[in-house]
């Protein structure tokens, strides 16, 4: 008497065995059949998925773009990363002193402090291949606003409108 026939008892295994059988001997026909030619039973079709709306447009982020937008935006921008953030800042926010100096990730990355001490909030400007989250807590545990924009990420285009909206809300304007 094995394990199982133990555990199960004679006559589970039997119906087990049976039933192996039987599924054995369904599949072994339907195979014949199809190398005979017969064409297999109709299975029961799935209703199809509703038709997309012809309005509805798939949902993206606000400042997605799949091509660079007519609107000046950092990837256009006849200078570097760096200048193009300074001069919308500058241009965009004159009341605040914005000074910038370069990160401290390991990929390429810039930090502008808007106001006399720094504090009124942190932009930090960085490739989308870094994942440091250093600058961010430390603002967390300051209580000084923090905003990120990346420089790389393909589709995120930098629109001037864009970051002027997400500083303007973050400096609570």
């Amino acid at each position: 008497m094995g394990l199982f026939s133990k555990f199960l008892g004679e006559d589970l295994q039997k119906k087990g065995k049976a039933l192996g059988e039987q599924l054995e001997g369904q599949l072994g026909s339907a195979v014949r059949d199809l190398l005979n030619g017969a064409k297999p039973a109709a299975q029961p079709q799935r209703p199809a998925a509703p038709a997309p709306s012809a309005t509805a447009a798939p949902a993206r982020p606000r400042g997605y773009y799949d091509a660079p937008p007519a609107e000046e935006n950092s990837f256009t921008y006849e200078g570097a990363y760096e200048q193009y953030f300074s001069e919308v800042f500058r241009s965009a926010f004159p009341e605040y002193a914005v000074k910038a100096e370069p990160g401290k990730a390991l990929a390429p990355s810039t930090v502008f402090r808007f106001g006399d001490d720094g504090r009124a909030l942190t932009v930090e400007v960085m490739s989308e291949r870094s994942a440091s989250n250093r600058l961010r807590r430390i603002c967390e545990a300051e209580h000084i606003p923090y905003l990120r924009f990346y420089h790389d990420h393909w589709g995120w285009w930098n629109t001037r409108s864009y970051v002027v909206e997400r500083t303007a809300a973050a400096l609570g304007r």
